[in-house]
C-alpha cells in the first residue's frame, strides 16, 4: 500500500513536471505572413509585403515540377531549412494570395462573406 501511495506521488509530480515545462516553452517561431495568412481580419497588402520581405533572400520551397524535370540532380538538397520547413505554407499562401486578391478593397483589407454574398446576389440578379 505504501509502495502504491509513493508510486502515485511520483507520477503526479512527473506530470506536473511535464506540464510545467510545455507552458514555459512559449516561444513561437512562425513566421508572421503564416499568422496573417490566416486572420479574416488581415491587411492584404501588408500580408503580401511581410511574406515577400521574408522569402527575399531564401530559398523558396522546390515545386513539383522542377521535382520531374531535375530528375537526378540534387536542387531538392541546396535548398534551406525554411524552403522544407514552410513549403506547404509557401504553396497556401501563393493559393491565398491569388485567390483574394478579387476582394481587396482600398485600403488592403478584405471583403467579408456578407459583403463576398451581397456581389454574388446583385451579379446573380443581373444575369437573370
Amino acid at each position: 500500500m505504501k509502495t502504491k501511495n509513493i508510486l502515485f506521488k511520483i507520477l503526479i509530480l512527473f506530470f506536473g513536471f511535464l506540464q510545467n515545462a510545455k507552458a514555459q516553452d512559449t516561444t513561437d517561431e512562425t513566421p508572421k505572413w503564416v499568422k496573417m495568412m490566416n486572420d479574416p481580419n488581415v491587411n492584404y497588402f501588408e500580408a503580401v509585403s511581410n511574406f515577400n520581405e521574408y522569402w527575399e533572400n531564401k530559398d523558396k520551397p522546390v515545386g513539383e515540377e522542377e521535382i520531374f524535370v531535375a530528375k537526378n540532380s540534387r536542387i531538392r538538397e541546396n535548398k534551406g531549412n525554411e524552403a522544407i520547413l514552410y513549403s506547404f505554407e509557401y504553396k497556401k499562401f501563393l493559393i491565398w494570395q491569388k485567390k483574394n486578391l478579387a476582394y481587396v478593397k482600398s485600403d488592403g483589407t478584405l471583403l467579408t462573406q456578407n459583403e463576398k454574398l451581397e456581389i454574388f446576389e446583385k451579379e446573380k440578379k443581373a444575369r437573370n
